[in-house]
């Protein structure tokens, strides 16, 4: 059995515990949160155990394995390195982390703590994906390629009306590119390989 606790109270960490508790092989514990009356409740709603006031408590807690971290991308980077040195696998919600410095410490850190680290992106593990994949050695060499992705944020109104949102501060590793240009970024390097060069225009 194992036993998870999650950061981060986001539509996306619901979405995560559901799974969690529809899985005989897996319990929820509870949830830590910035707020923590929203962490109470948040732990109660989904049936866990108890909710975390702090990160090193929840680093250092013995009734769980694993963390889930679905909060603010800012935070992925100093969570995530708690986490392991509390022994705890880490799955971190994408981005990553902001960086790739930050990114290679967090997985060599699980790696010399021997836990997991790895990213919630599911796409490359979609049969869809897969079905593609397979069919791109049916097509004459390819020669060039354009991936999109494109959604109207559902926070994009909190915007509009002046109010602050973390998903658009870059402050906090935010904005489209990290949050969707990953989806047209990961399938792009799993089938054409790492790229040689990077060129970038904002538009």
């Amino acid at each position: 059995m194992l036993r998870i606790a999650t950061i981060g109270t986001s539509m996306i960490t619901d979405d995560f515990i559901q799974v969690v508790n529809a899985n005989d092989q897996a319990a929820f514990v509870g949830t830590l949160s910035r707020d923590a009356n929203r962490g109470t409740a948040f732990t109660a709603e989904h049936g866990g155990e108890r909710n975390f006031t702090a990160l090193d408590e929840l680093a250092s807690a013995v009734d769980v394995d694993a963390v889930y971290i679905g909060s603010p991308n800012a935070l992925h980077y100093e969570q995530a390195l708690a986490c392991i040195a509390g022994g705890k696998h880490v799955i971190v919600e994408k981005p990553f982390c902001a960086t790739e410095a930050q990114a290679l410490e967090v997985f060599r850190a699980a790696e010399a703590a021997g836990v997991v680290a790895l990213e919630a992106m599911r796409p490359l593990h979609d049969p869809a994906f897969h079905a593609i994949e397979d069919a791109l050695g049916e097509i004459a060499p390819i020669r060039r390629a354009s991936l999109r992705f494109g959604k109207y944020s559902s926070r994009y109104n909190e915007i509009l009306a002046g109010r602050a949102t973390n998903i658009f501060d870059c402050n906090m590793a935010s904005g489209s590119l990290m949050d969707i240009g990953v989806y047209a970024v990961e399938p792009m390097v799993e089938i054409f390989g790492m790229p040689s060069g990077l060129t970038s225009m904002t538009t």
